[in-house]
């Protein structure tokens, strides 16, 4: 579950963002959607994913082998829709 998640500007981020690729992805339990996202938004390592400003320069590439294979997040279209997402979040 998500415990810290803050409210304002953060938590909409988070939700915008994870609501991107919510199609075709398991979203319950341990291994779901929301859980992994609320476990990479709490790590050291990936907490970036959840800032736009950062996503938004990454390539596709860069989200797909750095981030969604590892945690088994499709790799056809969710990372282009989470990088262009955040780059409409800045905009």
């Amino acid at each position: 579950m998500i415990y810290h998640l803050p409210a304002g500007r953060q938590r909409a981020n988070f939700i915008t963002l994870v609501v991107t690729i919510n199609l075709a992805i398991e979203t319950s339990g341990d291994d779901g959607l929301w859980q992994t996202a609320a476990t990479l938004y709490e790590s050291d390592e990936y907490s970036w994913l959840f800032e736009p400003d950062e996503v938004g320069d990454k390539s596709v590439l860069d989200l797909y082998s750095g981030v969604f294979k590892r945690v088994g997040w499709r790799a056809d279209q969710a990372p282009a829709f989470w990088r262009n997402n955040a780059r409409t979040i800045v905009e």
